[in-house]
């Protein structure tokens, strides 16, 4: 019998799919390869005390489609890291630590399709890369700008008078959040 007689056996006929043999799978040893979960750890000492930090975030988590297309698949990625406001799960900065293969064609497309989503959603991507030194100091000085930026964009919502500026009232880097 082929394959086609065997697929409408399934589909129309009595025959249960066969279930495939054991030891197909197995659980892995982490959640992250060895150098992500170095740089996990650097984000944790950085940022774990007052953001949630995720790693494998889906791009489909954290955005939707305004208009419903065939191309719904494209938000079936995942993003590295993430950094999230700690009361809300809002996300705040999405994260790429990038290997060697974010040079080949295919990967490179990719990320310029994951990098055009985010910013028609607002949500900022900052990319590292592995064969870079990537210390703490450059990690939060790189981030700490994106984060800067949104909190100055909630609190300039809040101004009445568009020659106002945030700095002439507070300091952004010292607000709690």
């Amino acid at each position: 019998m082929g394959f086609a007689d065997k697929l409408k056996n399934i589909l129309f006929g009595d025959e249960e799919p066969q279930a495939e043999e054991d030891g197909n799978y197995e659980r892995k040893d982490s959640l992250l390869t060895k150098t992500e979960l170095e740089f996990f750890n650097k984000l944790r000492n950085l940022y774990g005390q007052k953001y949630h930090l995720q790693a494998q975030v889906s791009l489909r988590s954290v955005t939707s489609k305004t208009i419903y297309s065939k191309y719904i698949n494209e938000l079936f990625r995942d993003i590295d890291f993430g950094i999230f406001d700690n009361k809300t799960l809002k996300p705040l900065v999405l994260i790429e630590l990038n290997d060697k293969t974010h040079k080949n064609a295919d990967r490179h497309e990719r990320d310029l399709k994951v990098r055009d989503i985010l910013k028609q959603s607002g949500i900022p991507l900052v990319t590292f890369y592995t064969d870079k030194p990537n210390d703490e100091k450059y990690l939060y000085t790189t981030i700490s700008e994106e984060l800067k930026k949104y909190k100055k964009g909630l609190l300039t919502k809040f101004l009445t008078n568009k020659n106002e500026k945030v700095e002439d009232y507070i300091e952004v880097d010292d607000l709690p959040f």
